[in-house]
């Protein structure tokens, strides 16, 4: 359960269940305006994804509620989240990208 914004400037979220579940997490794009989510797709492998980013490479990452959690890319097109590895503090709920000396104002 958390948002983040791509290079664009569009908001995106996601819906977790907090147990493992068969009720997939689901990632939507939202309208910061009005409110309305459009839903985008149903992420395939963990059902508890917590903290969303996006990198400075366009994609999104994403991180698990669990007690060893693992840091996921996440496919925007087939909601498939590959793994890249874990965190060493367990129960992750948040993620966030941290600019750069060399980064714009973006």
């Amino acid at each position: 359960m958390d948002l983040a914004f791509d290079r664009h400037g569009r908001m995106f979220g996601v819906t977790t269940t907090l147990s493992p579940s068969y009720v997939p997490a689901i990632l939507y794009q939202l309208d910061p305006a009005t409110g309305a989510a459009t839903k985008v797709v149903d992420l395939i492998g963990s059902s508890q994804i917590m903290g969303l980013a996006f990198g400075d490479d366009g994609k999104l990452y994403g991180t698990d509620f669990m007690a060893v959690p693992g840091f996921y890319v996440i496919d925007m097109k087939t909601g498939f989240e590959t793994a890249i590895g874990s965190l060493p503090v367990g129960l992750s709920n948040n993620l966030a990208r941290i600019k750069g000396d060399d980064d714009d104002d973006r």
